[in-house]
């Protein structure tokens, strides 16, 4: 699991992979101190202990299969396979909590606050917390299309203030298909659409090119 201070832009799972496999080979130049980092950890430790706590008690708690790699820029954590599904989800909201990064190289995933304002062109997120600057057609369409219910089943993908386009699929993929064009009575849901209507709009969306209106039928909403 790595840990690095916020950026001041989203980064992509690209360059948090970059970034996580620097640190794993003791580069720590990559990333910069914050003191957020500390404060992440302690409260950390406070839920997970780590291996050499004072009692045994507390380092049988912990989750760790070695000890935790920290300093003031990130922390590794190397996290247990039966218990990544209950520790993880905490390591996540905590560095959200702080406006850290988390990256899952698992996933491979990355968790974060995006800054508002951007001067990208374009942010594709996913549920999973994947975040992608100006996503080039195939990039969007291998998003979209492994979108699962329950656990990473929505996508937006914003192109300015209030202005962009969502989806969600459930478990029997059925698809929910919305854009919002720069205010909250200006928001519409597709009629019944399929994953290629999916496609077809985000990509359409993305590239700014005004098919994606004509691609499926649209009714106004309330929001």
């Amino acid at each position: 699991m790595g840990k690095q201070a916020s950026a001041h832009r989203p980064l992509t799972v690209e360059e948090a992979g970059r970034i996580y496999a620097a640190l794993t080979n003791a580069d720590c130049k990559v990333v910069a101190p914050d003191r957020r980092v500390s404060a992440f950890y302690k409260q950390l430790c406070s839920t997970y202990p780590s291996l050499d706590a004072p009692s045994k008690a507390q380092a049988a708690r912990s989750p760790w299969t070695a000890a935790v790699d920290v300093s003031k820029s990130y922390v590794l954590l190397p996290i247990a396979f039966s218990r990544v599904k209950v520790v993880l989800p905490t390591v996540v909201e905590l560095a959200r909590s702080l406006r850290l990064i988390c990256f899952d190289p698992q996933g491979p995933r990355v968790s974060q606050n995006v800054p508002t304002g951007s001067a990208s062109r374009s942010v594709l997120q996913t549920e999973d917390g994947s975040v992608i600057l100006n996503a080039s057609a195939e990039i969007i369409a291998q998003q979209v299309s492994k979108l699962r219910a329950p656990h990473n089943s929505f996508v937006i993908l914003e192109r300015g203030r209030n202005r962009y386009i969502q989806a969600q699929v459930n478990a029997r993929q059925k698809w929910v298909l919305e854009y919002r064009d720069g205010a909250a009575e200006r928001h519409f849901r597709a009629s019944k659409p399929g994953l290629p209507d999916v496609l077809r709009c985000f990509v359409a969306f993305a590239d700014r090119t005004g098919t994606w209106k004509d691609a499926v039928d649209w009714k106004q909403v309330t929001v």
